[in-house]
């Protein structure tokens, strides 16, 4: 076959696959489908919380962890990771990466390595904990994760919400007017796998019954206490002292399970900064709070004695 023939035959393939996926292949993307993507991470499932907290990373610093795995990486030939996203929750530690398919397994093994680095842990120590899947098996485990099947309560919604911010993580610019902004380090295999991932946990949600009912850990723990307040402690719910440790996130949830049972609970929030606890009660002032509280730190073991049921929601010591 001559050029001019194979160029006809490239062209008519290319024309076929636009006509069916409605995606036109360049040379760029002709590389890209030689790339493999990767998830590397521990959750609740078999890592306990000593070691979660080992691995942990703040929302404001994803992209800046991310930055230095790639800068990790590096290798005579270019990045062996070049392409990551970070998803740190309280239940679970997870890194979407991208790399060659013919380096695979190094990137798998450099990513392993970085934990053990930046975590101060063993390969004895951390490797039991991890897990790792690549191609259609990486693709999978973030379905799941993104439709609440593999959440400590299933069907939590929260997790949504958070690959949500992974995504817009990987995908964000640097500000120009910002010294300290990074931006992210997702590229476009990590940000199309991440965005098929909301997608799918939205589906899920939408066609299925699995939101119904308690769908966090927070609301659960809260279902769980008005089941038990009046055969264990022999009091209703409107009779019972309630004790929330933190004024985060997970506070905010409990706030709101529990004035949704009864919005005049005898609640007492401790925290550091009795400001932000104050400005958190205010939020969800609409739901209740008639009864709620504020207190220090300082008091903490005075309240927690007073208290019929105490919810510990921070990761302070």
């Amino acid at each position: 076959m001559d050029r001019d023939a194979q160029k006809w035959v490239g062209n008519v393939e290319k024309d076929a696959v636009e006509m069916f996926t409605g995606f036109r292949y360049t040379p760029q993307d002709q590389i890209d489908t030689m790339m493999e993507v990767h998830v590397v991470g521990l959750s609740h499932h078999s890592a306990p919380v000593e070691v979660r907290e080992k691995l942990a990373v703040a929302q404001e610093d994803w992209n800046s962890y991310a930055q230095e795995l790639v800068e990790y990486s590096a290798s005579g030939e270019g990045f062996v990771v070049p392409e990551i996203a970070v998803l740190s929750t309280c239940n679970r530690f997870e890194l979407y990466f991208a790399s060659s398919e013919i380096n695979r397994y190094a990137a798998v093994e450099c990513v392993q390595s970085f934990l053990r680095q930046k975590s101060g842990l063993s390969a004895e120590e951390l490797d039991p904990y991890l897990f790792n899947h690549s191609g259609e098996a990486a693709t999978l485990h973030l379905f799941e994760v993104s439709s609440g099947l593999d959440s400590l309560v299933l069907g939590e919604a929260q997790i949504l919400a958070q690959v949500k911010a992974c995504h817009n993580r990987c995908i964000e610019k640097a500000k120009e007017d910002d010294e300290a902004s990074v931006a992210g380090s997702g590229g476009k295999i990590i940000a199309k796998m991440l965005n098929a991932g909301i997608r799918t946990g939205k589906l899920v949600r939408t066609r299925t019954k699995i939101g119904k009912g308690s769908v966090s850990v927070s609301s659960a723990a809260v279902e769980l206490m008005m089941a038990k307040t009046l055969p264990d402690l022999h009091k209703y719910a409107s009779k019972v002292k309630v004790c929330i440790l933190g004024a985060g996130k997970m506070s905010r949830l409990l706030l709101i399970a529990l004035f949704s049972k009864d919005p005049e609970i005898q609640v007492t929030l401790v925290n550091r900064s009795t400001d932000n606890a104050q400005a958190l009660l205010e939020e969800v002032s609409a739901r209740g709070g008639k009864n709620a509280k504020v207190a220090s730190m300082d008091n903490m073991l005075d309240i927690v004695r007073e208290s019929d049921v105490v919810f510990a929601a921070t990761a302070s010591r």
